[in-house]
């Protein structure tokens, strides 16, 4: 099979199992692992992801994203070297040719569904329970000694991003120029409170990356997928998914995260502009932003505070709010 050139060729080929079965076969005759039915991943992501039996992902890498292979191989190597729960165990990794060279890897099937598929299942007490829960998890994850050189730095130098982020915030129509202008400036002269760990970080806790399965009458975490993204940067480099894309502006819920994690985190000095700071270096920031202005129908920003608001509002950094729920 020959390697896409674009984005779009990528797309019509990622989830076709009649193209990638006889790869699949070859793979797995390889790897000497028996399997009866093959299924495409309910929620693929970036990759080309495969389900044998419920028992094994197979996941073959666009050479589209080069690095995830490596990044992934290392982080699973090393969660698998201090025992970390909740993730998926590396069966195996290598890489076939067909004739272009694929990497793969296959892992374990995490028991449980999809935070996306069950979100409006759950109680607002199940929510903070499985905030508690992940914060728990991350914890863990940021706090052992990492053994690679295979996951990239990222930094949250504003230098080291504003070119290209000045290119992708002046493709959001609802930000004019005096405010992708405002950003710049904020971004160049702010000094973010970067006094966390500088660790591994998983920087894509999405709905699609969060399982839970249902316990005695509850839902609760059940594991962890796709690492794929995972930055050695600041520990705050995790909050901004995990607010976005997973809680989506559930104010109780990332509330229960924060706390649990850092139980002093709202009450440091202009925690709120060094999160929309963070937010603004991340790898998938303007997306976020993006994803927010249309979940609240928001087709026009005047100022920067105004953006700041929309993006993490004040009441989110008051300690024991009341609030029940605030949804984007």
């Amino acid at each position: 099979m020959l390697y896409p050139t674009d984005r779009s060729e990528w797309g019509e080929m990622y989830v076709n199992l009649e193209l990638w079965s006889p790869i699949i076969e070859k793979v797995m005759e390889l790897e000497k692992l028996q399997y009866n039915e093959v299924t495409v991943t309910k929620h693929p992501g970036t990759h080309a992801v495969f389900e044998m039996d419920g028992r094994y992902i197979l996941k073959f890498y666009t050479p589209l994203s080069p690095d995830d292979f490596s990044v992934e191989v290392s982080v699973y190597r090393n969660i698998a070297r201090v025992g970390l729960a909740h993730f998926p165990e590396l069966v195996a990794a290598g890489e076939v040719r067909c004739p272009e060279p694929w990497p793969y890897t296959i892992v374990s099937v995490v028991k449980g569904v999809a935070y996306r598929d069950v979100e409006n299942l759950l109680t607002v007490k199940e929510k903070k329970e499985l905030a508690k829960s992940l914060a728990s998890q991350m914890k863990a994850y940021h706090g052992f000694q990492w053994e690679s050189n295979d996951i990239p730095e990222w930094s949250l130098r504003s230098e080291d991003h504003i070119p290209t982020l000045k290119k992708k915030l002046e493709k959001l129509e609802a930000l004019n120029e005096e405010v992708v202008r405002e950003i710049v400036h904020f971004l160049q002269t702010f000094k973010p409170i970067l006094a966390s760990p500088q660790t591994v970080v998983h920087a894509d806790l999405t709905e699609d990356h969060v399982f839970l399965i249902k316990e005695d009458g509850s839902w609760k975490l059940s594991g962890l997928i796709d690492v794929a993204d995972s930055k050695h940067s600041s520990v705050l480099l995790e909050f901004p998914a995990i607010w976005f894309e997973l809680f989506k502006g559930d104010i109780d819920a990332m509330q229960a995260f924060m706390i649990a994690y850092d139980d002093g985190i709202l009450r440091r000095r202009e925690v709120r502009k060094t999160f929309t700071y963070i937010t603004f270096l991340h790898q998938f920031g303007v997306d976020m932003i993006q994803e927010s202005l249309e979940r609240k129908n928001i087709t026009s920003v005047s100022t920067l505070e105004e953006l700041m608001e929309i993006m993490w509002p004040r009441q989110l950094f008051t300690p024991q709010s009341t609030i029940v729920r605030n949804q984007y």
